[in-house]
């Protein structure tokens, strides 16, 4: 437990006039500040006591720290006005008879003025009345005396039961009798110093310092519990009590006093092993992940910015959810931690930073910025999501689309249907979420995205979205189709991949690992999108006659974003031998995509990494991409043209296909054949070497050096089949002109000259 202590008999705005806070002074409080009995039933009646101090106490900013003189290292700097009022006051009546100027700087090192953030312990207090025993002189002694007692019983009196057995005997009786006689000791020692007593009785004193030191060990615990600001029957009495939460949750200190609440609360069970925490027991924390989730459940979100009751059940919930995910922080493999994502933390954020001013939201104790760390620690990707930010712009026409009503929406979307309201899929789903929390809405929507007609909605929780973002990919092609779900779909996909890289992060062995798997994921991810909006599914054949060379801007924004994020997918996909259309799909959109330029020639230089026809394949859309976007960088681009043209005449003999056998003969493991893919891409390179421009010297000569070597492979292979007679020679011969006279006719494009 924390030695610090604090002065619960002063108030902590440091006021001039501030006086000892008696017993009854303090009910009185109680009846102003605290909320009335029947909202704290069955709270221990010190709790009650306490509510107004915690009040008080989180009603000031933090406040400055005055510096111990053993820490300055300047004792004579020290009087009485360099402490705080409340503690001032404290001491003046004391020092109005001390002479000695030792003795003064004594009786003022004896008090610990350290920041009133930590409980207050007995041990701090009977420490802090020994000190000043010894030092104030005997005329005084009793006043002394009287205080300290005060300000004890205040915390640890009669007033302040701090426990009871079974049967109704005080456990701590004896305790507060041992703390008495102690005093009465002390004033026995000064007595038997001057002669004025039996020095026989310093026996017994001494017996009472060790009854005392071992009550102290036992007991300490219970106490920091019980009676401290800190303790977690205050926080429990709290935290069940809606207006009281709403009360102070904008104090610039409510943060402070959740975290000192969970530290203590953590230190409970645990052991110092050579500065190394053992814990020892379990902890179980006050807010519970399944009440929690009860309480989120209870919220009329659509009543929250004109009902006060709404909103003091919001204000509720944050301060139990702020907890919960502290002690996440503190003990991450607790069984009783929530899931942070579960809960609408985008909301509770937004609550918090749209009711207060600035310099109370950035006070670094408040419970703005605490959340707004944890949430930067545990779930970054909610921080910087910049889609959200415009959608607190929204207003609604005064009803709220309930989270059901999205799920209606674009279930009538998908089936050509107008929703009742009159609205469109996606406005609806937008107002929904400037409402309700976000999870909710997209869970609903993700519901009926990847519901079919012959089958119910099923139910996906927001978590397993976030663990598995590909499972927005098994949408329907009518999905694509419509503009509205469409546009919800890739919204909310946006959010689910940026979670699950934060939490693929989190809990990988290593970053490669991480990134291997993410890089894997975007490839899907891209590869699905590309040919949707390549194959025509993403616009309807109505649209496509109104407006041909229409295209998806969201959908080509997201691929891009992806690309530029992760390099190597272009790469991938190539290699996975993609539609033609996908290729050109990727080139006129995504320029991004000859960041890739490098991998694929590297791609293309190790012979054991892909099959013939893969090879093929890959320098073919290499070739592609690099004629449409050389001019990003051009030696990559030539190398990559190099490497496609390597490839090509390494491969012509599979292009014209084996002598004396049907073409068809060689097969991949799939069944394709081997030829008709190789000679397509032969095909297509030689139609891109027609589209270079001329006006770039470097790529030209590179092309005109290439067909001229396969124009002299046409050549040789003409020549050995001479002489032989029948219908497969005489197909070979007439491919072989074929290719020589597509070779002589990108040459003349390109101005160069071709062997005859």
């Amino acid at each position: 437990m924390s030695s610090r202590i604090i002065d619960v008999t002063r108030s902590c705005n440091g006021s001039e006039n501030d006086a000892p806070v008696s017993l009854t002074h303090e009910k009185q409080l109680q009846i102003k500040a605290a909320p009335s009995p029947s909202n704290l039933e069955g709270a221990a009646p010190y709790v009650e006591l306490l509510i107004p101090l915690l009040l008080r106490w989180l009603s000031v900013d933090r406040p400055t720290i005055a510096i111990l003189p053993s820490l300055n290292g300047n004792d004579d700097s020290l009087d009485a006005t360099s402490l705080p009022v409340s503690h001032s006051n404290t001491i003046n009546p004391l020092m109005d008879d001390v002479h000695d100027a030792a003795s003064h700087r004594e009786v003022e090192n004896s008090l610990e003025l350290v920041s009133t953030s930590s409980p207050s312990t007995c041990e701090d207090v009977i420490g802090r009345t020994e000190t000043m025993n010894d030092s104030i002189p005997e005329g005084r002694k009793e006043g002394a005396l009287s205080c300290n007692a005060t300000s004890m019983d205040v915390m640890f009196g009669s007033a302040t039961p701090v426990g009871h057995s079974s049967d109704g005997h005080d456990e701590h009786d004896d305790y507060r009798t041992m703390k008495r006689r102690k005093l009465d000791c002390d004033d026995t020692m000064l007595k038997s110093a001057k002669g004025n007593v039996n020095v026989s009785k310093v026996d017994d004193v001494r017996d009472v310092d060790d009854d005392v030191n071992r009550s102290n060990t036992q007991n300490k615990e219970v106490v920091d519990q019980q009676t401290s600001l800190f303790g977690d029957d205050l926080i429990t009495a709290v935290f069940a009590n809606p207006r009281l939460c709403d009360e102070i949750i904008y104090h610039p200190r409510t943060g402070d006093w959740i975290r000192e609440g969970v530290n203590m609360l953590v230190k409970r069970g645990s052991i110092d092993d050579n500065d190394v925490v053992v814990q020892t027991a379990p902890i179980i924390p006050v807010v519970m992940p399944i009440s929690l989730e009860s309480l989120a459940r209870k919220i009329p979100w659509e009543k929250i910015r004109s009902d006060a009751e709404s909103k003091s059940l919001l204000s509720q919930f944050i301060l139990q959810l702020v907890y919960a995910f502290e002690f996440l922080d503190h003990r991450p493999l607790c069984p009783f931690v929530i899931n942070a994502r579960s809960f609408p933390l985008k909301e509770s954020l937004s609550f918090l930073n749209s009711y207060r001013s600035i310099h109370h939201r950035e006070n670094p104790g408040s419970l703005h910025v605490m959340l707004t760390e944890l949430i930067s620690k545990h779930c970054p990707d909610i921080l910087h999501n910049e889609e959200d930010e415009h959608e607190s712009l929204l207003v609604s026409d005064g009803y709220a689309f309930r989270p059901v009503e999205v799920s209606e929406s674009i279930r009538d979307c998908i089936n050509g249907d107008t929703h009742k309201s009159g609205r469109k899929a996606e406005e609806i789903y937008l107002l929904s979420r400037s409402m309700y929390p976000s999870l909710d809405v997209d869970v609903e929507a993700v519901r009926a995205i990847l519901a079919s007609d012959n089958s119910q909605p099923k139910y996906y929780s927001y978590l397993a979205l976030c663990k598995d973002p590909l499972v927005l990919m098994k949408a329907r092609a009518t999905v694509w189709k419509s503009y509205d779900v469409r546009n919800i779909l890739l919204r909310i996909l946006k959010g689910l991949m940026s979670a699950n890289e934060c939490i693929v992060m989190r809990s990988s062995v290593t970053q490669d690992v991480a990134l291997e798997y993410l890089t894997a994921r975007d490839t899907i991810i891209v590869r699905c999108i590309v040919f949707a909006c390549a194959s025509g599914s993403v616009l309807g054949e109505c649209e496509r006659d109104v407006t041909p060379c229409a295209n998806c801007m969201r959908c080509v924004n997201m691929v891009r974003s992806i690309v530029t994020k992760r390099r190597g997918i272009i790469a991938a996909l190539v290699k996975q031998s993609l539609p033609e259309k996908c290729i050109d799909w990727i080139v006129e959109f995504v320029p991004e995509s000859f960041s890739d330029a490098p991998i694929i020639v590297a791609l293309l230089a190790e012979k054991g990494l892909l099959t013939a026809t893969e090879r093929l394949t890959v320098a073919s859309a290499g070739l592609q991409v690099t004629v449409a976007l050389s001019p990003q960088g051009e030696q990559i681009a030539k190398d990559l043209i190099t490497a496609s043209v390597a490839v090509l005449l390494e491969s012509f003999s599979l292009v014209v296909g084996p002598i004396g056998v049907p073409v068809s003969v060689l097969r991949e493991e799939n069944g394709r054949d081997v030829t008709f893919v190789c000679r397509k891409a032969m095909w297509k390179m030689l139609d891109i070497f027609s589209s270079i421009s001329p006006q770039n010297i470097d790529l030209k000569n590179e092309a005109c050096i290439a067909l001229s070597k396969i124009s002299a492979l046409c050549i040789s292979e003409n020549n050995a089949i001479v002489g032989i007679s029948g219908v497969a020679a005489t197909r070979r011969k007439a491919l072989l002109k074929e290719i020589w006279e597509k070779c002589n006719q990108s040459n003349t494009v390109l101005e160069g000259a071709t062997q005859t």
